[in-house]
């Protein structure tokens, strides 16, 4: 009754036509998209081939099942199905302990339970968000009903289906059984909400997702938000000076945006500005990411959190990339050489780069730069193009 009460009154409070009036984004700009549905109304060959695979994979998810927290066999700590529970890859059982715990740090090692998602909600949750975005992006380019309404029923059993919905809260975010409960730096985890709620604003427009339905959503992000901030984790996350922190701005910053609190995104993209002389060198380094096993990725990974953060600038009145103190071009500019394999990576890079990373870094960077990378060659020479999530292309332009 409480959880209705509330519903009812943020209806209200947002009226019939919130998210409407001005529209909010969080990954992709109506202009962007705008543009992107212009070359497929023309049939351009940059922008096909990737919008066939987007529909393919539409089609699929349209035949799943929701995912929800609830169907992993694992339990959290609290004994609650409800909580999310994921576990440390570098982590594994003891082989001389009869329940192997408490488990053992193997650094270098991934521990493949970590993705089962018959056990954890990590994998899950990222194919949740992959199949919303999915759904999402069909509807906002093609108006097919049948992907709204999978959408819809999607998000609905995630977050508001009584017996079904995920707890607003990443406690028990990498736990280690025998050690930790759960531990702030799962809270990364969490990124994958900011394509969700891209989706959710998407679906604004069908009448598959109502008013209510998107007012139970912004409610849960709200206390999701209230526990980002106030929680032991989410103040030490926050606190983190790597790539750690700068994703928790994003995402905080994200998630004030989708529940209305533009002044809350303003203030923690300025924290998210305040982590540049801690974070990058005047020519562009990353010391503090150079400095890991897989120092490209993490290089390239904490500059997307940046860049994103200067997409979500632009509805908050910030210019993160034009601010004369930005070291955003020259940490791009920085990176090129060892993307297209000019030059060697001199740090340590003991895998093979994230293709999605990259090929958002080199989109989102394009945007906002006077030169386009591709004529360096940037995808084609650093990663396997054949794992290239396309869904950049028509979700980002670039030049």
């Amino acid at each position: 009754m409480k959880r209705l009460l509330l519903l009812i009154l943020a209806i209200e409070c947002m009226g019939a036509g919130f998210a409407r009036e001005r529209e909010v984004w969080l990954i992709a700009s109506p202009q962007d998209l705008e543009r992107v549905n212009s070359s497929l109304s023309r049939y351009q060959q940059s922008v096909m081939p990737a919008f066939e695979d987007l529909e393919r994979d539409a089609r699929r998810f349209l035949d799943l099942p929701p995912f929800t927290v609830m169907d992993k066999k694992a339990i959290a700590p609290s004994g609650d199905g409800h909580d999310y529970l994921s576990l440390d890859s570098s982590w594994w059982p003891d082989p001389e302990k009869v329940d192997g715990k408490p488990y053992i740090r193997r650094d270098g090692e991934a521990n493949p339970a970590a993705k089962d998602s018959s056990l954890y909600d990590a994998e899950r949750l990222r194919l949740f968000a992959d199949a919303v975005e999915t759904l999402g992006l069909v509807w906002r380019y093609r108006r097919q009903e049948d992907c709204a309404a999978k959408g819809a029923e999607l998000l609905r059993a995630w977050f508001l289906d009584e017996k079904t919905r995920m707890n607003p809260h990443l406690a028990y975010a990498q736990a280690v059984p025998g050690v930790y409960d759960g531990q702030e730096e799962g809270i990364i985890e969490g990124r994958q909400f900011i394509r969700v709620m891209q989706a959710a604003l998407w679906l604004r427009t069908s009448s598959s997702w109502t008013d209510v339905d998107h007012a139970g959503l912004v409610e849960w992000f709200r206390s999701y938000l209230v526990w980002l901030e106030t929680s032991p984790a989410g103040k030490d996350e926050r606190n983190a000076e790597s790539n750690h922190g700068s994703w928790y701005d994003v995402q905080a910053a994200s998630v004030a945006l989708f529940i209305g609190e533009s002044e809350k995104a303003r203030d923690t993209l300025n924290r998210l500005r305040s982590r540049w002389p801690i974070q990058f060198r005047p020519n562009g380094e990353q010391p503090i990411e150079q400095s890991r096993k897989n120092s490209l990725h993490y290089a390239v990974y904490n500059l997307v959190a940046h860049l994103e953060g200067v997409q979500l600038g632009q509805q908050v009145g910030l210019d993160l990339w034009g601010d004369p103190a930005s070291p955003l071009e020259a940490a791009v500019l920085r990176l090129v050489p060892y993307l297209t394999n000019q030059e060697k990576w001199p740090y340590s890079q003991g895998s093979a780069l994230d293709s999605d990373y990259v090929m958002q870094l080199v989109r989102l960077a394009e945007g906002f730069m006077d030169q386009s990378l591709s004529e360096h060659e940037v995808i084609s020479i650093s990663v396997d193009s054949d794992n290239i999530r396309s869904r950049w292309r028509i979700l980002l332009p670039g030049r």
